[in-house]
């Protein structure tokens, strides 16, 4: 069963207070809302999906979205603008490089073009959260 966006508001105000790690309180928060609707343009805004109340996002609006929730701001236009934002992020490089422990922000490049991103969402502890073919999985 899907969560609704109440369940998830109160999730984040107790992990704002259980004193865990920045990455495993984004993580939870991310998890939390699978199945929720992807819609391209969309930053967190509440609808009725199944007839619970939810969020909606496109991949950039909800790894933006997950992370404002804790302090972080990575507004941008779109993924792109994200990764080329390079005082947004302590570290670039291969997945291959990053610890297990740290929550990552994953950016896949564009096939037709090297500079652009095409999509974003979330990696750690060797799974993926993410925002698209139509919802969060």
């Amino acid at each position: 069963m899907m969560n609704s966006a109440d369940y998830v508001d109160r999730l984040i105000d107790q992990l704002k207070t259980d004193g865990i790690s920045l990455s495993d309180a984004v993580w939870e928060t991310a998890c939390a809302c699978v199945g929720w609707p992807y819609v391209f343009g969309a930053e967190g805004q509440k609808t009725t999906k199944d007839g619970i109340t939810v969020r909606k996002f496109d991949c950039q609006g909800f790894t933006e979205w997950c992370l404002y929730q804790f302090g972080i701001n990575i507004k941008a236009a779109g993924a792109t603008s994200q990764w080329h934002n390079d005082k947004l992020w302590a570290a670039k490089g291969s997945i291959n490089d990053i610890p297990n422990d740290v929550l990552v922000c994953l950016f896949y490049r564009d096939r037709d073009s090297p500079n652009k991103m095409a999509h974003t969402g979330f990696g750690y502890r060797g799974q993926t959260c993410e925002c698209s073919v139509g919802r969060q999985h």
